[in-house]
């Protein structure tokens, strides 16, 4: 309890009511071995606290009596979280070599208790070795910390899927156990109309008469079902085609900016000499934005192809036009980088729309794409939003060669068009524009 004390008034920024519980903890001290831990998570506490506001040498005090209690605990985990610590407190001091000591001793035992804990370590020793200028080393850690979030990002991935799925399938389970139930309500009801009509044997005209409403219920119920089921074939027609709208979206926008990156990792790979240290590290850290960028864009398209599946509509909400435009330069970033394309972007965080997030960046990314390919390389790409007689104009203007609105609507009534990547991704701007209420214009 004295722990949680403390690290809820450090979070608070209050040091000075957590040190009276710190205090508290260690008049409460005697022969328990329990209590070292809990004396080394106190001092861990405050060692993170004074790192984190840039105190390092108060830090390096209570990190020292953290690890010192810790290795009174004999507790593996809480000796580790002690090395972790010291660690850390080492690197910001600038003393890489010890903090490779600290680190490397954390990590022989981190990956069995805590794998997120074990990433971070394997990421402060790719630094601590790259400031030594041991590359082979730092290479290393820095390899085996890139598969662990990787490994790390796929479970949580796996687990939110996990998650929604489950929803989903706990709601058709109830839709299922309604039916059941509607059906055995009918069914009891079914069977109290047999038993009424054997004891009603006796009145022929009676018996026909049931019998008569019973088949004509049944005919009447036979072609409500007929119903049912020609409107559940209409229905899965149209969740077959908003699946394959879905998935020709979710290829064609991920398609181009996966085909940069990985260009640019080729070329890496195959040319190693051709860039200097400074160039790699800069072409890294863009791969890296990029990717990451690609990661939130196909991680936002599954989440809503996922509430698209039962029907493709749009949902309206108030929309930041800067942000959506802003999201889609920086998927473009490396298509545009490769042909040393310049942005102009003029679109001001003032000017918002009332229509779907989803459809609108789907566009944007879209008309980004084209006017990237048609672009003259080295050109300038212009990106506006204005306003006036009632209607609001978002326009991307390039220096490329001149496409007619007459060519943009031939290319929508040719079938054949579609089935490129080009014609799909004109197609495709065109069905989402129209569903929230908005016109191409070339």
């Amino acid at each position: 309890m004295y722990n949680d004390y403390i690290v809820a008034y450090l979070s608070m920024n209050k040091p000075d009511s957590a040190q009276q519980y710190f205090r508290r903890l260690y008049s409460k001290m005697g022969e328990a071995d329990s209590l070292y831990i809990n004396l080394s998570y106190a001092n861990r506490s405050f060692a993170d606290y004074f790192l984190t506001n840039k105190k390092k040498d108060q830090a390096l005090q209570y990190a020292r009596n953290a690890l010192r209690f810790a290795g009174k605990s004999e507790d593996d985990e809480i000796l580790m979280e002690a090395n972790t610590a010291m660690g850390k407190v080492k690197f910001e001091q600038g003393d890489f070599k010890q903090a490779i000591v600290f680190l490397e001793a954390a990590s022989v035992k981190a990956y069995h208790f805590d794998r997120e804990i074990y990433a971070s370590i394997q990421q402060k020793l790719a630094e601590s070795y790259r400031a030594i200028h041991d590359w082979d080393k730092a290479l290393n850690h820095y390899e085996i910390y890139s598969r662990m979030q990787d490994t790390l990002y796929a479970e949580s991935s796996k687990r939110t899927i996990a998650e929604v799925e489950a929803k989903f399938q706990n709601k058709e389970k109830q839709r299922q156990i309604d039916n059941q139930e509607i059906e055995l309500s009918y069914a009891k009801s079914q069977k109290l109309w047999f038993i009424a009509g054997l004891s009603l044997l006796s009145l022929v005209a009676i018996l026909l008469w049931i019998i008569y409403r019973n088949k004509k219920r049944s005919a009447d119920e036979l072609d409500n079902k007929n119903k049912t089921l020609a409107e559940l074939n209409i229905f899965l027609d149209e969740a077959n085609q908003t699946k394959a709208k879905l998935f020709s979206i979710i290829s064609h926008d991920l398609r181009s900016p996966i085909s940069q990156v990985y260009q640019f990792l080729k070329l890496q790979q195959l040319n190693p000499n051709l860039l200097t240290e400074e160039k790699k590290a800069e072409l890294s850290s863009k791969i890296q934005t990029a990717t990451g960028s690609l990661l939130e864009t196909m991680e936002d398209l599954l989440l809503w192809s996922k509430t698209q599946m039962n029907q493709f509509k749009p949902e309206f909400r108030k929309v930041n036009v800067l942000e959506i435009v802003s999201e889609c330069l920086q998927l473009m970033q490396l298509n545009s980088e490769g042909k040393k394309i310049r942005f102009k972007n003029s679109v001001s965080s003032d000017f918002f729309l009332e229509t779907d997030p989803y459809y609108l960046q789907t566009i944007v990314r879209n008309l980004l794409q084209n006017a990237i390919k048609a672009a003259p390389e080295g050109s300038e790409i212009l990106i506006d939003f204005e306003e006036g007689m009632g209607k609001k104009y978002l326009s991307v203007t390039n220096s490329g060669g001149y496409f007619s609105q007459e060519q943009y609507e031939y290319l929508l009534a040719n079938k054949h068009s579609g089935k490129s990547l080009s014609g799909l991704g004109l197609h495709l701007v065109d069905e989402l524009s129209r569903k929230v209420g908005a016109k191409v214009i070339y």
